[in-house]
Formats: structure tokens, C-alpha cells, sequence
């Protein structure tokens, strides 16, 4: 008889922000400004994100990509 040995991980999703914060300098109406900030998973599973920006700021706010993951 062959043995074989399964092993398995589990893991809490955790995804974190460098800096803690998504900050945006002041702007002029009609000006639009870019942040770049770093998403870091902090486990060790593939983790799946997605942006959810309420309809009223839709057009205000937008996140590229909005869906991905790390």
C-alpha cells in the first residue's frame, strides 16, 4: 500500500494599506487628482478585493482596478 501525505493551509484574509489612510489634496472644481497607494495581503492565501463606491460619490471616485486580487 502507497501513502500519501495532504497537507492544508487556512489562513484570515487580510489585506492592509501602507499608510493606513487614502488621503486627496485639495482640489479646484473641474480638477481631478491621482493617488497611488500600495495594497499589501498580508496572509498567505490569494486574497480577492473589490472597491465599492456609494452611487452618490460614483462620479466623484472611481478606483483602478476596482476588482482584483492579490
Amino acid at each position: 500500500m502507497n501513502s500519501v501525505l495532504l497537507q492544508g493551509f487556512c489562513y484570515n484574509p487580510q489585506v492592509s494599506l501602507e499608510n493606513e489612510k487614502v488621503f486627496f489634496p485639495p482640489s479646484y472644481v473641474g480638477v481631478s487628482t491621482k493617488q497611488k497607494f500600495p495594497l499589501k495581503n498580508e496572509s498567505r492565501i490569494p486574497v480577492e478585493y473589490e472597491w465599492r463606491v456609494p452611487e452618490k460619490y460614483r462620479n466623484e471616485v472611481s478606483f483602478v482596478p476596482s476588482r482584483s486580487i492579490l
